[in-house]
């Protein structure tokens, strides 16, 4: 497996465990984080802004008001992956 496709499932993975707790732990969707999903899923990176739909997802988050150590983290991992992409 190449480290491309280790990224995308460790970025898949990420962002199940971010919708998750939103949902469980604060009852909130995030919408951002099912457009990253989508594109992660279907490889479709060109035209994507990628980095600019993370950023409106990191955003929101703010905006709510939730700070999560756990959500914090993922959000971490999550930017440094993208980021070196």
């Amino acid at each position: 497996m190449s480290k491309a496709e280790l990224n995308e499932l460790e970025v898949i993975k990420i962002l199940g465990e971010l919708k998750f707790l939103f949902k469980l732990n604060h009852n909130v969707i995030i919408p951002e984080l099912d457009k990253l999903e989508n594109i992660t899923k279907n490889k479709n990176y060109e035209n994507s802004n990628i980095e600019r739909i993370f950023g409106f997802a990191f955003r929101r988050v703010q905006e709510i008001g939730i700070y999560d150590e756990d959500i914090d983290k993922l959000f971490n991992e999550l930017h440094l992956i993208i980021c070196s992409t």
